[in-house]
């Protein structure tokens, strides 16, 4: 889990991990240079779970990401964020899943979408199987970040998270991971994602999307995506071109509705 100035809701989140049915495991921390009262909350958890690592300068999400996963020890790597809520039973029934399914490497799950004030505000659905998630993954990312669930090993090999891709690290990482290996969401609500409008992400959709694009054509550049699924670029493209004012508003719209 990284975090920054995430004290709001930083709380709420680490208890919906330490407070999981399956409890082996270690909870690694970073505190990525916060300002806010982020350092004093986590330095006062009471859990030997829990490894915290506090950075004095701003790293940014994916050399966060990557510093804390080469300190992991475990043979599955699970990510959380510092504001969102995992269900009680998600890393039991993630791990089930892939004792049950070893070929696939990466899992993720629907998600609650919740209000900054954690108010429900409707369920969302993503792909579930390998094959569906391969022929759209071009054309949007159908995994949510702290939903994942990754073998530590496959992670190692593809080189982590590309640091130059600052909030589309994700993306470039399931893009990776699904053109060589198997890959699924499972078809159950596992974790409330929150829908803060004051969060990192809204306030810079804009560079985020061209974090995403840029993503993409990597992707078809180096990962060997075939042409005909470059042709599905041609909609984020567009989507690049509309004002940031009207992509907030329908997102906003799409997120309540």
């Amino acid at each position: 889990m990284p975090v920054y100035n995430g004290g709001f809701h930083l709380l709420e989140a680490i208890n919906s991990i330490l407070n999981q049915s399956y409890s082996n495991f270690e909870f690694i921390i970073i505190n990525d240079a916060s300002t806010d009262d982020s350092g004093k909350i986590l330095k006062k958890i009471a859990d030997n779970r829990v490894k915290l690592y506090s950075f004095t300068k701003h790293l940014g999400v994916a050399k966060s990401l990557n510093k804390a996963i080469s300190l992991a020890k475990g043979k599955f790597i699970a990510r959380m964020d510092a504001d969102d809520v995992a269900y009680p039973d998600r890393l039991m029934y993630q791990l089930n899943f892939m004792k049950v399914h070893p070929r696939t490497v990466l899992v993720g799950s629907w998600v609650e979408l919740i209000s900054d004030q954690g108010v429900f505000i409707r369920n969302k659905s993503y792909p579930i199987l390998y094959e569906q998630i391969k022929r759209i993954i071009i054309s949007y990312n159908p995994f949510v970040h702290p939903t994942l669930l990754m073998k530590s090993d496959i992670f190692q090999t593809l080189g982590g998270y590309d640091e130059t891709l600052n909030g589309a690290e994700d993306y470039d990482l399931v893009l990776r991971i699904s053109k060589k290996f198997e890959v699924q969401n499972i078809p159950k609500v596992l974790l409330k994602f929150r829908f803060n409008i004051s969060s990192v992400t809204y306030k810079n959709i804009k560079q985020i999307e061209l974090q995403s694009f840029k993503a993409r054509l990597k992707a078809l550049s180096l990962y060997k995506y075939s042409l005909l699924q470059g042709l599905l670029l041609l909609k984020p493209f567009i989507s690049l071109c509309v004002p940031e004012f009207i992509k907030k508003t329908i997102l906003q719209k799409n997120n309540f509705k």
